[in-house]
């Protein structure tokens, strides 16, 4: 079956170069048979996928597969908007928005809040339910984590926390961990301690963007123009775009501090 998955893999591949449907074949460990049709499927599904038959006709035809130029503006695209947001720290700096445009219309949805009032949208969700929704793992994309420590509809997002974590899932947050938000941090590591495991893993960094990617599949930005006193989200599940939120994620990570770490320097001081 050609999933998600599988394109992503047959485009990375044509991304570096045009291969012979045997090299795909042999890439994802599937038939000739089974690579030629998944082949012939992207060509006619989104033209993102090009093919060239050498000697076609002749015994010994070579099929080769190549991205298409609109695919290859795609990537190029990507690249782009991965150095606008790692370039940047604030989140002034970067709108979601310039990312939501470009993804597929089927696979995204946005809504907004007045400042002070519920959820305009119907179906729209907050972060407790967000939270509640996650079965293996919740990315967190903070400014200073003062939503660990807020309630929703009276109920405290901490508690959420607590409880996702409690049936197996796993959470990493990424934010600014500074004095003003320590009393948050701390909390959160002794969950840990509490819990025996350590289920939720906070690094420090300054970084542009607010909301959440949850088990790989939905991700939601969130921003609050100044000019419109509103709080724009944007929901994305396109896989491709979602993957790309994830790199973002886990770059971040890699160049970020340990909160215990940051924890430890700040208490030397105050």
């Amino acid at each position: 079956m050609l999933n998600a998955e599988r394109i992503e893999r047959i485009k990375t591949l044509l991304v570096e170069r045009p291969h012979s449907i045997r090299e795909i074949a042999t890439s994802l460990e599937i038939s000739w048979k089974t690579a030629d049709k998944y082949i012939d499927e992207l060509c006619e599904r989104d033209g993102s996928v090009g093919v060239h038959v050498f000697k076609d006709g002749m015994r010994g035809g070579l099929k080769i597969a190549f991205l298409s130029a609109s695919a290859r503006n795609s990537g190029q695209l990507m690249e782009f908007l991965h150095k606008r947001i790692v370039g940047v720290r604030e989140k002034s700096d970067f709108s979601p928005f310039e990312l939501y445009q470009h993804v597929d219309e089927k696979m995204k949805k946005a809504f907004w809040e007045a400042e002070g009032t519920a959820f305009i949208e119907k179906g729209s969700e907050d972060i407790n339910n967000l939270l509640q929704s996650t079965q293996r793992n919740y990315l967190s994309f903070s400014g200073d984590f003062s939503w660990v420590q807020s309630r929703e509809r009276g109920m405290e997002v901490i508690k959420t926390i607590e409880a996702v974590v409690r049936r197996g899932a796993r959470i990493h947050m990424l934010g600014r961990i500074d004095i003003k938000s320590l009393a948050s941090i701390e909390r959160l590591l002794s969950m840990n301690e509490m819990l025996g495991v350590e289920a939720i893993d906070i690094r420090h960094i300054d970084q542009p963007l607010r909301g959440a990617i949850v088990d790989d599949k939905l991700v939601r930005l969130v921003e609050s123009p100044p000019a419109l006193n509103k709080t724009i989200y944007y929901e994305i599940t396109d896989p491709k775009w979602v993957r790309f939120v994830k790199d973002i994620f886990w770059e971040f990570h890699k160049v970020s501090v340990p909160a215990q770490k940051r924890v430890d320097e700040i208490r030397k001081i105050i």
